[in-house]
């Protein structure tokens, strides 16, 4: 068998990099390595050919505390990490930004008993096959504390996809105190369970309206299907990694405080105060509807909002001291400010400037601190990059 080498960049991922700069695979265990091999601290980037670090031959080294991004497998699966029969133990990881014409676009697991705690797995793109990750060929797989967001599956509709998680094959998964969420595809968003395979949920937070398939899905008693109230999303941008923030609001069910287990769901913590996120469960468009928001109050002054599902009207004079507006699905939703009502906010962002230039913003008058802004609306007031929405209003 292979040598149980242990590599550790001392100083730690931020300043420790391995960068291939255009080359092939960076890292390699393919000669039987035990879970006394380790490789820990590292940023692996830039790898254009078979991904970043690829681990097979019944292989089941440590891979700890490394980040994983901006790697490229072309049309082979797994652009992130690529485990073939193997059992690695993938521990505090974070998996952004890597691509492949193929599947796996985070992690390709094909066959063996993997294990994923404590990872970020966000941004991800597979033209086939599970933007984040794809269980295949009969793996057993254990998915613990782990955030798995913003990544996107593109094969055509006619195919297999899923955005978030895609199990194939009689595999199987575990996934604990997990969220999958906000991940998009051109057929099934979240999970989908292939025939013949099973995703278990424990204490976790999914999107049962973005998951499905002829598999099976069970969630037991304490998985939750409500928003995960992450602080700054940017779902539907080109670079989510980038700038997006998916730490936890403090009224968010993910929250220790606030979870049904009493524990952290996801793998980051709390970063920011409550937020009064849409729900449009009062089954209408309307601002004015306190049924439409999670805390079943119109919001006020003080609240800070967010809308990621659905396009809203504001029908009356409405008060906010934030506004994000970001699209999980990346569909053109609007923000329609009606009868001449007023919108007064200290904050208004919408960071996929996709999405602004797609949505119909029909403004009277706007408020901010004080000042009416007729007929400009600035977005993200001071902010680096925001776009200036004069141009786009009547």
């Amino acid at each position: 068998g292979g040598k149980d080498l242990v590599v550790i960049g001392h100083l730690g991922a931020e300043v420790t990099i391995i960068d291939a700069q255009g080359g092939s695979r960076a890292v390699n265990f393919d000669d039987g390595e035990t879970g006394a091999a380790v490789f820990r601290g590292f940023t692996v980037t830039g790898c254009a050919a078979g991904g970043a670090i690829r681990i097979s031959a019944g292989s089941a080294p440590q891979i700890r505390d490394c980040v994983i991004e901006g790697n490229d497998a072309f049309g082979a699966n797994g652009a992130g990490i690529a485990s073939l029969a193997a059992s690695p133990a993938i521990n505090g990881c974070t998996i952004v930004a890597n691509s492949t014409g193929g599947g796996g676009g985070g992690l390709y697991l094909a066959g063996g008993a993997p294990s994923v705690t404590d990872c970020t797995i966000i941004g991800n793109q597979a033209d086939g096959r599970g933007g984040g990750v794809w269980i295949t060929d009969g793996a057993t797989v254990t998915i613990t504390s782990s955030t798995i967001a913003a990544n996107a599956a593109n094969l055509g509709a006619t195919g297999v996809n899923g955005g978030g998680l895609i199990t194939t094959g009689p595999s199987a998964v575990t996934v604990t105190r997990s969220i999958i969420w906000g991940n998009t595809a051109d057929l099934v968003d979240d999970i989908l369970a292939g025939a013949g395979s099973t995703v278990n949920l424990v204490c976790s937070l999914y999107d049962a309206t973005g998951s499905a398939g002829p598999g099976t899905i069970l969630p037991d008693g304490t998985t939750l299907t409500e928003s995960p109230r992450f602080c700054y999303p940017a779902y539907g941008s080109g670079a989510p990694w980038t700038f997006g923030d998916f730490t936890l609001a403090a009224n968010s069910p993910a929250a220790p405080a606030n979870s049904p287990c009493g524990l952290l769901i996801g793998s980051q913590p709390v970063g920011c105060g409550d937020l009064v996120v849409w729900t449009g469960a009062g089954g209408n468009a309307l601002w004015s509807d306190a049924l439409n928001w999670s805390s079943g109050a119109v919001p006020d002054s003080t609240s800070f909002v967010q809308i990621t599902r659905g396009s809203v009207v504001i029908d009356q004079d409405a008060a906010v001291a934030q506004l994000i507006q970001d699209s999980e699905s990346g569909a053109p939703d609007s923000l329609l400010i009606t009868n001449g009502a007023t919108l007064a906010y200290n904050a208004v962002s919408f960071p996929d400037k996709a999405d602004v230039e797609k949505s119909s913003y029909q403004v009277k008058k706007v408020v901010a601190d004080g000042e009416i802004l007729y007929p400009c609306l600035p977005i993200c007031p001071g902010g680096v990059g925001c776009p200036d929405m004069c141009e786009d209003l009547p």
